[in-house]
């Protein structure tokens, strides 16, 4: 009987993490061992003349353009790095583990992020002590690229600090979009600056 018991409670267990990795994924950095593939990069622009936290900004994508057809392979973002660790009691800055979403959007009709490319959540952790490059394997996921999309990421929670910090890169051509806390709506990025920013990333793509 209790042998039984046992069954039937790792079977529950079992249902239950397969529920859980069907409604989200967390991504990680891509295994050194794995086969290569032939692949394609794209890099955003400009020079790195800011960055910024989470605190009043709940999203922000990028528009990157020129993407090649196949699959995406990895995405990297870079943080906790640069001029604002001189001075981080200045800009309330405070590292501490951090979940972020990745987000990816269509664009609609009106140039602005349409529709998501997946249902899935996909998040990532950004640990307090990291600086610089984070590079996320996404081979897994399959996900088929378009000649443009929407590329960013989303806070999972409230910050009332700045506990992650993104590079961002200036670039007169670029086109990004932000949702501030509590709101849905997308408004171009802005730092209150005539500049205009592109986050600071890096696009792979397993090339068909």
């Amino acid at each position: 009987m209790k042998n039984l018991l046992l069954l039937f409670l790792l079977a529950g267990f079992k249902l239950f993490a397969q529920n859980v990795d069907a409604d989200s994924i967390y991504l990680k950095e891509p295994n050194a061992k794995a086969p290569k593939v032939k692949t394609a990069t794209i890099k955003t622009k400009g020079e790195e003349l800011a960055s910024h936290g989470f605190s009043t900004i709940a999203t922000h994508v990028s528009l990157v353009k020129d993407i090649p057809a196949g699959t995406f392979q990895t995405l990297t973002f870079y943080f906790n790095s640069g001029l604002i660790n001189l001075n981080k009691k200045e800009f309330n800055v405070e590292y501490k583990d951090t979940t972020l979403s990745l987000v990816i959007y269509d664009v609609s009709p009106e140039g602005k992020p349409g529709q998501p490319i997946t249902d899935t959540p996909l998040f990532f952790i950004v640990k307090k002590e990291h600086r610089g490059a984070l590079e996320l394997d996404l081979s897994a996921l399959k996900l088929p690229t378009q000649p443009q999309l929407f590329i960013g990421m989303a806070a999972t929670d409230d910050h009332t600090t700045e506990q992650v910090v993104l590079k961002v890169r200036e670039n007169k051509n670029s086109l990004s979009y932000t949702k501030s806390n509590g709101s849905d709506a997308w408004a171009e990025y802005t730092d209150g600056s005539d500049f205009k920013y592109d986050i600071k990333m890096k696009v792979e793509v397993k090339v068909e």
